[in-house]
């Protein structure tokens, strides 16, 4: 595989008055890469290695994440608002993005607030609005608000929380890269009220409505064994949206994107590439898959 661009790293990147840690990896279109809540762009480091030969990939930490300054408003529409930002103060005009978990509802705002500024888009076990009304009344009900709230230390937490969103075999039998990933969150630390002000964006965000008049193609890949966003939830992601496509990984937990980066990347890439095959665009069936070769 060629040798890719040396990366770019804007450690205080000004957007909206807020200083952003940056990184902008490889060349060619442009792709901008969404992590979930209250997360750093540090979870999609092992999909950098295969996405920077294709792409120019746009990662960062949200503001109040990680090495990015604080922020005190929390909504999707405003993360979308910073993202659009942060893409004009680097130069790109219109662009690809690939959202994570809340990043994949970000991209949603994107694609309804700023479709002008949207090439394609794609998702990762994500959906289009929390759907659990119980925990969405009482966000305490929130399994992993519940475990912040009880755990006496960042470690603590992580490890009571990966079974949520690890796979049982990942922890097992990649334990370098999961003890890697745990070393990460110890170093990055959110502020205080991001956790909860993402969480409360999540629980506000519901376009369901206007996803029907989404026209900007859009690929929803669903991890299926996700304890965190439900496949059903993602699968409706793509029911709701005319002009998209599903590709389902069945066993796949909510950190796909990080434990089998070689596969999503792939389709991922074949997507924003148009290389993918069409096979039905009926309301139940948006299935694909990568063209050999």
């Amino acid at each position: 595989m060629a040798k890719t661009k040396e990366a770019k790293v804007y450690r205080e990147l000004d957007v909206d008055g807020i200083k952003h840690y940056v990184e902008v990896h490889g060349e060619g279109p442009p792709l901008l890469l969404l992590t979930g809540m209250a997360n750093t762009m540090e979870w999609w480091r092992p999909a950098l290695q295969y996405l920077q030969h294709h792409f120019t990939c746009v990662a960062y930490d949200y503001a109040s994440c990680g090495r990015s300054g604080k922020d005190t408003e929390y909504s999707i529409p405003h993360f979308a608002n910073q993202a659009v930002n942060l893409m004009s103060v680097l130069g790109f005009e219109r662009f690809n993005v690939y959202g994570l978990s809340m990043g994949g509802m970000v991209a949603q705002e994107l694609l309804i607030a700023h479709p002008h500024r949207i090439i394609k888009a794609a998702v990762i076990s994500s959906a289009p609005a929390y759907i659990e009304d119980n925990v969405r009344n009482n966000p305490e009900d929130d399994p992993l608000v519940r475990e912040q709230r009880e755990s006496k230390t960042r470690r603590e937490y992580h490890e009571k929380v990966s079974p949520y969103i690890f796979s049982e075999w990942f922890m097992k039998n990649e334990s370098v890269a999961y003890n890697h990933f745990m070393d990460l969150h110890q170093q990055y630390v959110p502020q205080a009220d991001a956790p909860a002000g993402h969480l409360h964006a999540v629980f506000e965000h519901d376009r369901r409505s206007e996803l029907q008049q989404v026209t900007i193609p859009t690929l929803v890949i669903v991890s299926g064994n996700d304890l965190i966003c439900p496949a059903k939830e993602q699968r409706e992601l793509a029911e709701l949206i005319p002009a998209s496509l599903i590709f389902e990984v069945p066993h796949a937990s909510h950190a796909l994107v990080y434990e089998d980066a070689a596969l999503h990347t792939r389709v991922a890439t074949a997507f924003f590439q148009g290389e993918l095959d069409y096979v039905g665009w009926s309301s139940s069936e948006k299935a694909c898959h990568v063209q050999e070769g």
